[in-house]
């Protein structure tokens, strides 16, 4: 049995976070269109070689649960909240967000969009210091070359979840290769708290070595896995919690839709790539795929080439 529970470093006198980090912000104008081309990008990256003339498969699937049954130790969680409103008490931009977040935790359901991935490796070597599960979870910036290219890149786009995410929060999943499987949730939050913590923080197995080195790995007790989690073959998850609906109120699925189709339609056409959007609070699916896709940039060309509120 591990220790699992929020984990918040503290910050010993380094550096403090605010809202607006660099790697966030660069997809605040669209992040929409970025959640669907880099995590795609990923995918592809992540192909399983084994599976030759089969393409890789990636659902965006857009559902509804309870907040608790998303969100471990939730009234910790929602004590973190609190911290990050006190802390930024003399920002106002910043407190209203924290404020939102808490209403979205407080209401009976969260708006989850999960990304979903088939006919790939998974996220290779869990909780080690290096490779793809480092790459995804842990590092900060490029890394070294070597690291970079374990399957992968892994790079500032992995960033651009967490602007979908008006709880700021991820749930990571995956079964890889290595017959390796484990979850963990991230969050960005803010320099908060007495004493002061770092803003990035995990739910996850909180270890510590003969040294006092503490690690926060990745959970593979499946008796506190979600519920909703159903993954039996190789290939990764990506949950954001408290999805943020497109401001222009264009339907989710449709600007995502967009955004594939001009930025994979070759994938797709030569069936590298399958593209299922799934939206079960509307009740409605249906993919793209390699018979489809002529047709369906025709039909979505003729239907929105003179709307300039869509954006791609």
């Amino acid at each position: 049995m591990g220790d699992y529970k929020w984990h918040f470093a503290k910050t010993g006198g380094s550096d403090e976070e605010g809202l607006e980090d660099a790697g966030l912000s660069y997809f605040k104008s669209n992040p929409h269109h970025y959640i669907a081309r880099e995590t795609i990008q990923n995918v592809l990256d992540a192909k399983d070689e084994n599976k030759k003339g089969e393409p890789a498969v990636v659902e965006f699937k857009l559902f509804k649960v309870p907040a608790a049954e998303a969100i471990p130790d939730i009234d910790i969680y929602k004590n973190i909240l609190n911290d990050n409103i006190e802390s930024n008490k003399l920002n106002p931009s910043t407190r209203k967000f924290f404020n939102n977040a808490l209403r979205k935790v407080n209401n009976q359901q969260l708006d989850i969009l999960c990304i979903s991935d088939s006919s790939t490796v998974g996220v290779k070597d869990i909780n080690q210091d290096r490779g793809r599960w480092h790459g995804l979870i842990k590092m900060k910036g490029k890394g070294a070359q070597q690291q970079r290219n374990i399957g992968g890149t892994f790079g500032i786009g992995k960033s651009a979840p967490f602007v979908c995410s008006e709880l700021r929060t991820i749930l990571y999943n995956t079964k890889n290769i290595q017959e390796e499987s484990a979850f963990i949730w991230k969050s960005i939050f803010t320099t908060h708290g007495r004493p002061k913590r770092r803003g990035v923080g995990f739910y996850s197995n909180v270890t510590k070595d003969d040294i006092g080195e503490i690690y926060t790995n990745g959970i593979s007790d499946l008796k506190i896995r979600p519920s909703f989690i159903k993954r039996d073959h190789y290939g990764t998850d990506l949950y954001i919690l408290g999805f943020k609906k497109p401001e222009n109120k264009q339907p989710w699925n449709v600007l995502l839709q967009r955004v594939i189709l001009n930025n994979y339609f070759v994938a797709l056409y030569d069936n590298e790539l399958r593209v299922i959007l799934t939206d079960e609070i509307e009740e409605k699916s249906y993919e793209l795929n390699s018979s489809n896709v002529i047709e369906m940039m025709k039909k979505d060309y003729k239907i929105n080439k003179n709307n300039k509120n869509i954006v791609t």
